[in-house]
């Protein structure tokens, strides 16, 4: 039991620091050598725990999307929330889309709740897209139940919940994202009210009820 607790340790500190390598010098300019200078082991050690840095760049991913989807789930499920509420909650907890262009303070107390924050930043483009696509594959099945939920209630009309789910979630990852697009705020105000019409369009909703995604997208 102890040396599990160690590995796993050692391996989310791994994890840990290299996040705040790949967000401060960008993923394609971090190398193994400064992940385990970060980390004070030897290679070999690095080695014993992940491939490649890809690896560490997976497991990063991994963990901030298995968190938005734990509390994805947990909003589901809650029998409290109308699927209004649900909708306007999950996808709150879930903009995975926008980057951060503000000064970041890179110290040792940074953790995984902190990777959310800076994980989108501009130049760690292959950061950003991985994220962005797991985000669509894992965030998907669980919008699509309370969208079943909607159906059976009558508040959403639509055959398609899943595949409806995973087009507007597709689109506006990109539509929406910063370090893809460079929308002037008129421009970018537009596109917001013309998504949210789609998406009632496409859910089969009452024009203007989804209006108050407006606010959070």
């Amino acid at each position: 039991m102890r040396i599990t607790k160690e590995f796993d340790e050692r391996k989310q500190e791994i994890i840990e620091k290299s996040s705040i390598l790949f967000n401060r010098k960008g993923y394609m300019k971090t190398s193994v050598a400064d992940i385990v200078r970060e980390v004070a082991v030897a290679k070999g050690t690095f080695y014993y725990y992940f491939k490649s840095k890809e690896d560490v760049l997976d497991a990063i991913i991994d963990q901030e999307i298995n968190q938005i989807c734990e509390n994805a789930i947990n909003i589901a499920k809650n029998e409290a929330l109308d699927v209004h509420q649900k909708l306007l909650s999950i996808i709150i907890g879930s903009d995975v889309s926008q980057t951060k262009d503000k000064e970041i303070d890179y110290d040792e107390s940074m953790d995984v709740e902190d990777i959310r924050e800076t994980l989108h930043l501009k130049d760690n483009e292959k950061f950003h897209l991985k994220s962005i696509k797991e985000i669509n594959i894992k965030l998907a099945p669980i919008l699509a139940q309370v969208v079943e939920q909607g159906n059976k209630e009558g508040v959403f009309n639509t055959p398609y919940p899943l595949e409806t789910i995973e087009h507007l979630l597709v689109s506006s990852s990109f539509l929406f994202d910063e370090g893809i697009f460079n929308w002037e705020q008129e421009e970018l105000k537009k596109k917001k009210t013309a998504f949210v019409y789609l998406m009632e369009v496409s859910l089969g909703v009452q024009r203007g009820s989804l209006h108050y995604l407006l606010e959070v997208l």
